[in-house]
This record gives C-alpha cells, sequence and structure tokens, in this order.
C-alpha cells in the first residue's frame, strides 16, 4: 500500500514539474536559503517560489492569459507536444470561441487561429496539428 501512496507522490510531482517548467520556471537552489525552489522573471521581476506558491501564481497568471485569443496561442504553444492537453484546451476550455460575434458560441474561423497560433511562433506543421485536432469532432 504504502509503494501505492508513493508512486501517486511521485506522478503528482512529475506533472507539477512539467506545469511549471512547461510555464517557464525554472528549479534552483541558488538563493540565500540554499534550499530547492522555483524562479521566474515575470514583467520585469524576478520571483523566487517554493513550489505551492510558484503554482498558485502560475494558475493566477495562466486565467488572466486565456481570457485573449493571443493568450490562448500561447497556451496551446505551450503545450503543442501533448496531444490531450491540446484537446483539454480546445474543447473542455473552449478556446478560440468567439462568443461574444456568435450567439451559438462557434469557433473563430481557421485563417483567425492560424493568424494567433502563428503569431505566438507556430510552424505551419505545428498550425497543421493543431487544426487537425481542432476537426477531429467535425469527422
Amino acid at each position: 500500500m504504502m509503494w501505492e501512496v508513493e508512486e501517486l507522490r511521485n506522478q503528482i510531482n512529475s506533472k507539477i514539474q512539467f506545469y511549471l517548467m512547461a510555464r517557464g520556471w525554472e528549479q534552483s537552489c541558488k538563493n540565500p536559503l540554499s534550499i530547492w525552489m522555483w524562479e521566474k522573471d515575470i514583467e520585469g521581476k524576478h520571483f523566487t517560489l517554493n513550489e505551492s506558491t510558484a503554482v498558485q501564481m502560475q494558475n493566477a497568471l495562466d486565467e488572466q492569459d486565456v481570457n485573449t485569443f493571443e493568450g490562448q496561442a500561447r497556451c496551446i504553444m505551450e503545450c503543442i507536444n501533448n496531444e490531450t492537453e491540446i484537446e483539454h484546451w480546445l474543447f473542455n476550455q473552449d478556446f478560440f470561441i468567439d462568443e461574444e460575434a456568435s450567439e451559438t458560441g462557434e469557433p473563430l474561423p481557421d485563417e483567425v487561429i492560424s493568424q494567433y497560433l502563428k503569431d505566438a511562433g507556430a510552424s505551419e506543421k505545428q498550425i497543421n496539428k493543431v487544426m487537425k485536432i481542432a476537426h477531429k469532432e467535425d469527422a
């Protein structure tokens, strides 16, 4: 039983590390306490935080960021190699849905989404990958 708990704890720690590293956090022990902390520069300020606080701060940043189509494109690019995460953002979080222009919650046109992704640094191959995932439910 104890090994199962340890395995679950390791899985959670791996997911937390992936989450923070994918969003630009770095782990370092180069701080006055000489303990492992998470570091990131945000809007010109350097933060060195424990894991729990770093996750809370990143969650708040993600919530702010995903309220814009530009932020949604950046979020997709951060998980471009993880199809499951892309599906989560596109379908569960309703990315690229223009609720103001459409009462039915239709997604933005493909050309517009492609441009947001391109502006976020996506290659044509990456854009095609996202579009294929986005239209998977259409088939």
